[in-house]
């Protein structure tokens, strides 16, 4: 059977997904429906199948990646209400250390690193800073830019991506060497002693959409689902699109609606679940021209971030010019809708073991002291001034 090679957004509606490897062979997976010799019996079939197919976009006990509907997800009635254990911590601020705007938080067994515009700190798990990881210059152990930094702690390795470099160094700041990536990375991670790496898509023709790069191995590349004809350049911000959970990593490529699997044992990709935005979904020709995007965009929905651990799905989704979340549990599918006029701590990272991860300027919490019902963190309030760095909280 010859392969399919059009581009996918949502492989459900296809029935495939298109994976390449070692840039770009393909691997096409359809099913084939057996014919039956009687004529009765197969009516009897297409009819059980034309039922199924109408609840396959809310069932989450399909087989194959799961399909969440858009619109039913925006008619969620009840309220989200987290039941789960919340600590905060605050964190340390010294004049070698402040902290404005977080780009990323990375939690392990004894740190919290956080990744703040150029710098990377290394905090203890108690909130105390510890040290700058690496710094900026030309030398060989320092880098231009942080687009993305990642940790290891099974070799115990903090790793920043300098556009085609990553700068590896052990967790006292050691400098330990370098990668060349080959492709401008826009997001990394690391698994099993292989980088993976989210290439930027400025021209809207790069070849790969995650690349998996090992020490003595050729890279794979698995093929991109977001292809467009830029004309000007330019790019739309998104929160993150890697994270780790269960022994796996979840991807979301920006601008497309599915959320996928990466299985490090066998490096294979695979669609874990997707949002069908209907007659909503965002056409990447808005992509080609910044002043089509500013006009039309509103017009469109699409995925903005997911975040995970073993119970729900935290959901941020941009439709016709704003911006809404929603909460997907995941063993029955139910949906919550969020209530953004009361104070809700919502989730940005988890880390390996499921724990969710997000954080709180001490200004807005000062602001809103009188909104805080948690007596927990009203407790920490006092010894907190407008200037200080973030509290970390942590949702287990």
């Amino acid at each position: 059977m010859e392969s399919d090679e059009r581009t996918i957004r949502h492989p459900s509606k296809s029935g495939l997904l298109c994976i390449t490897k070692k840039c770009c062979q393909k691997t096409v997976l359809n099913t084939n429906l057996h014919r039956f010799k009687h004529f009765h019996i197969v009516n009897c079939v297409l009819f059980l199948c034309c039922c199924l197919s109408l609840f396959s976009c809310s069932s989450p006990f399909k087989t194959g990646p799961v399909c969440y509907d858009i619109k039913s997800l925006r008619n969620s009635k009840e309220l989200f209400d987290y039941k789960g254990q919340l600590t905060y911590i605050p964190l340390e601020t010294s004049p070698d250390c402040v902290i404005g705007a977080i780009n990323k938080i990375i939690l392990t067994s004894d740190h919290i690193f956080v990744f703040s515009r150029d710098v990377l700190n290394q905090f203890d798990t108690k909130g105390k800073f510890i040290r700058k990881i690496g710094s900026v210059g030309r030398g060989p152990a320092e880098y231009s830019i942080i687009t993305d930094v990642a940790v290891d702690e099974a070799l115990g390795q903090a790793l920043i991506c300098d556009l085609k470099k990553i700068n590896i160094y052990d967790l006292s700041g050691g400098y330990l060497g370098s990668k060349n990536t080959d492709v401008l990375c826009k997001r990394l991670e690391v698994i099993n002693n292989m980088y993976v790496v989210n290439p930027w898509n400025y021209t809207g023709k790069e070849p790969c959409m995650l690349k998996i790069i090992e020490e003595n191995n050729s890279p794979t590349c698995f093929k991109n689902d977001v292809l467009y004809n830029s004309q000007d350049f330019f790019q739309v911000f998104d929160f993150k699109n890697l994270q780790k959970f269960d022994n796996e990593l979840i991807f979301h490529q920006q601008f497309n609606d599915t959320i996928y699997r990466f299985d490090p044992r066998d490096k294979t990709l695979s669609a874990r679940y997707y949002f069908d935005f209907g007659n909503a979904m965002f056409p990447l020709d808005l992509l080609e021209n910044i002043g089509k995007y500013r006009d039309e965009s509103s017009n469109y929905g699409y995925l903005e971030d997911v975040c995970e651990n073993g119970s729900y799905i935290f959901v941020t989704i941009f439709y016709k010019g704003e911006n809404e979340r929603y909460v997907i549990n995941k063993k029955n599918g139910k949906s919550y809708a969020v209530n953004e006029n009361q104070f809700l701590i919502w989730p940005r990272w988890s880390d390996e073991r499921g724990t969710l991860i997000t954080f709180l300027h001490v200004g807005n919490l000062l602001k809103h002291k009188d909104e805080i019902a948690d007596s927990n963190l009203k407790n920490i309030l006092p010894e907190l001034k407008e200037e200080n760095n973030p509290v970390i909280v942590l949702m287990k």
